[in-house]
């Protein structure tokens, strides 16, 4: 009987007599574990169900210590057993023949305390490592690792899917239940039927953590409510909220100071459904504007209690003064809310103005700019290019652009045109060019008609000019060339009305920097003859002599210094030229390429990706040396041709030779099998060289053909008839580039 039966033996014993017994927690069973812990009942539970007996002898349980993934797959495992008693087949489900090969894990070795659960598993199905086992490798279980929470809910589903698949059926009711785990996860069929089965609730605010740690204290809920599905036959009822719902009477109100929004908490269960019995206070706090009680005439402030009732509170978010958006947070025990409310400019007509001057009787001027921050670039804008700026954050391979609107409204708040406007930079360097009132890329604009006159820093829009739709002038910033990046101050004065009417706002302009990301950073070497060739792009992404490297141009704010040419559909306007070239390393041979073309020594321009945010493509190719390759690439466009370096491993692959027989009489043969090796990675299509270094002999491949052979439907090169008739081989030829391994055949005829 091997060491897992003899456990589960046991525990199936333990089990029959659980059977019969009531489920008491007995108080005192870890003296680490008080009652008033929050897990305390689910600790117990498995300590009198046998199930666990604390760490070693120490008569503690530990529970804040994390679950390696060895003591998970035992815990799942030995839970199995409790979980099928009284079933007349579970001998059959849990004790199923060890698959050939094992051990599977070079982790898990024979003797390890973890074998037999480790291997049962792998047997099952349950478990396939976090390296799976291939034909010929051992694969990785990570046994000591940290068990996370996700792989901790993929053990337990898929092991009492083995037990009781009727009970344990894959529920995707509702989901995706948490925000941290897309349905596209690998994981998440598991976790969100633990969650449809009332197993797990993840943290309460919407989070299910699965990439944290689990803790034995969160293990022994997951085990104590799987054994209860078990028993029940039947998802739990759960008793705890899963979120709380937060409404907005009004998502918009005016920055008058006056104006309010009520805002609703109410605590649901998993299907939305108001939890009545709920009755802990609620704690409200928002980050722009203040709050009161629903009612009451108590002092405004940024956070207050209120108490619940039947799981629900309301709380009145007065306005601020200030336009933008508030965060409105409702928060009870470890259940959190949140809500959004917009303040507008409580004049009318007004959107979004970022600075406005109002004098009673003259009207009210605003400024907005499109564009918070863009970036500068190093090149000159010839004077009158037609290309139209799109969007936000919209920056030009040789200038970056933003679109300042000033709206002009009378002292009954209705927008009028006929004034004259002076825009003005105030501070900074820039320039200002007056442009038309085309919506930004609604449209292609009019060849010579979009920015009109010369690039200057003061700029007057007369009263009559055509271009003032419903009190909208429209002019735009434009960087002064070979500059340092750095906050500009717009001003607007309005010069018809006494006095006048002046407003401002600030723009930020940004610098372009480079970042790489290098896809294998430790690629194999190649002879000259074989990267003579330029490899297509998908070469690029197999091709274990080739790294491939992204390279993103971004600004200040991590934000992609370019915009989808999807936006802009009249005109390819969005690549700035990034140079690479190799600035160490051994470079004799290694060559680069874009996405596609011509490799070269270097320099070369990275290649840019079609419809992309700023994302260029480099593709470094290993030369005959092995070392490591130093690259800069260089964004020649941008002020001071922001750069970044990276490097890529260059080495040369191993040949494995193996022999069918060392001792070969004269006229016999004996079969040479080759292997090429990447690490511990099979390496195909290799041209392999086999040649007579001593003694008499000759090579023949066993069909016949030139003993220079590629085989690329396997990992192995055959070559046989190596045949001792007394013929002289002559000197061996070096094969350049490739690794030499020498193999001696004793015997007859070998000298």
């Amino acid at each position: 009987m091997t060491k897992f039966r003899k456990i589960v033996a046991l525990i199936a014993s333990v089990s029959m007599m659980i059977g019969v017994l009531p489920q008491v927690a007995f108080a005192g069973a870890f003296s680490d574990v008080p009652d008033t812990n929050e897990f305390a009942t689910y600790i117990n539970d498995l300590y009198n169900q046998g199930v666990v007996s604390g760490v070693g002898s120490t008569g503690m349980y530990m529970p804040l210590r994390d679950v390696s993934r060895g003591e998970m797959m035992k815990m799942v495992m030995n839970s199995l057993r409790v979980c099928g008693a009284g079933m007349p087949n579970l001998e059959d489900l849990l004790n199923v023949p060890l698959l050939p090969g094992a051990p599977h894990f070079e982790d898990v070795p024979v003797g390890s305390s973890f074998y037999e659960f480790v291997e049962q598993a792998y047997a099952m199905g349950i478990v396939q490592g976090r390296r799976a086992p291939a034909e010929g490798m051992q694969g990785l279980f990570g046994v000591d690792a940290s068990v996370l929470r996700q792989e901790a809910m993929k053990m337990a589903i898929n092991g009492c899917r083995k037990i009781k698949p009727d009970v344990f059926v894959m529920d995707l009711t509702g989901g995706p239940s948490f925000d941290d785990v897309s349905a596209s996860s690998e994981f998440y069929d598991f976790i969100q039927t633990a969650y449809n089965l009332g197993i797990v609730n993840g943290y309460g605010n919407s989070r299910f953590g699965p990439m944290d740690p689990m803790r034995r204290d969160q293990m022994a809920k997951v085990v104590s409510n799987m054994l209860k599905v078990c028993r029940e036959g039947k998802p739990l009822s759960v008793g705890v909220p899963a979120q709380i719902l937060v409404e907005s009477s009004d998502p918009k109100i005016k920055n008058d100071g006056t104006s309010t929004s009520t805002i609703t908490c109410t605590v649901v269960d998993r299907n939305g459904n108001r939890v009545g019995d709920w009755t802990d206070p609620f704690t409200f706090t928002t980050d722009l504007g203040t709050l009161r009680v629903v009612g009451s005439s108590e002092p405004a402030s940024s956070t207050k209690s209120v108490s619940s009732d039947k799981g629900r509170a309301q709380i009145s978010l007065i306005s601020s003064t200030t336009e933008g958006m508030a965060t409105v947070n409702c928060k009870t025990k470890d259940f959190t809310g949140m809500t959004k409310v917009e303040f507008t400019s409580s004049a009318p007509g007004i959107r979004n103005g970022f600075g406005s001057s109002q004098i009673s009787g003259i009207g009210e001027l605003s400024i907005r700019i499109t564009d918070d921050h863009i970036v500068a670039s190093r090149e000159v804008r010839p004077t009158g290019a037609n290309i139209a700026p799109v969007g936000p954050h919209t920056v030009w391979p040789v200038n970056g652009f933003a679109t300042v609107e000033a709206f002009m409204y009378d002292d009954e708040g209705d927008p009028t045109c006929g004034d004259e406007l002076l825009f003005n930079i105030k501070e900074g360097n820039a320039n200002l060019v007056e442009g038309n009132n085309v919506d930004a890329g609604s449209s292609p604009p009019v060849p010579g008609t979009f920015f009109v006159g010369t690039p200057t820093r003061s700029l007057l829009v007369p009263g009559d000019d055509p271009e003032c739709v419903n009190g909208r002038y429209v002019v735009y910033v434009q960087i002064l060339t070979d500059q340092n990046a750095g906050d500009v101050v717009i001003q607007v004065t309005n010069l018809d009305v006494s006095p006048s009417l002046i407003t401002e706002a600030t723009l930020t302009i940004d610098l372009v920097r480079l970042e790489a990301k290098v896809y294998d950073n430790d690629i194999l070497t190649r002879n000259s003859t074989q990267i003579s060739a330029a490899p297509t792009s998908g070469d690029a992404a197999t091709s274990q002599n080739i790294a491939p490297v992204l390279i993103k141009t971004l600004d200040e704010h991590n934000e992609p210094f370019l915009t989808s040419d999807s936006l802009f559909p009249f005109g390819p306007f969005f690549m700035d030229e990034i140079e690479c070239r190799f600035v160490g390393g051994p470079t004799t041979s290694a060559l680069l390429e874009g996405q596609d073309g011509t490799p070269s020594a270097g320099p070369e321009v990275a290649d840019y990706i079609d419809g992309s945010a700023g994302l260029y493509v480099l593709n470094v190719i290993a030369g005959a040396n092995e070392g490591t390759l130093e690259v800069e690439c260089r964004d020649i466009d941008a002020i001071g041709r922001p750069a970044v370096r990276f490097t890529v491993g260059v080495h040369a692959p191993e040949v494995e030779l193996f022999v069918s027989s060392r001792e070969v009489a004269e006229g016999q043969v004996s079969a040479i099998f080759a292997r090429v090796l990447d690490g511990n990675k099979p390496v195909t299509g290799e041209e392999l060289r086999l040649q007579i270094e001593g003694g008499d002999g000759t090579l023949d491949t066993y069909d016949g053909g030139s003993f220079d052979a590629t085989d690329a439907s396997s990992t192995f090169v055959r070559m046989d008839h190596i045949c001792y008739d007394g013929g002289d081989s002559g000197p061996p030829v070096p094969a350049p580039g490739f690794p030499n391994l020498l193999l001696d055949l004793g015997g007859a005829g070998a000298g």
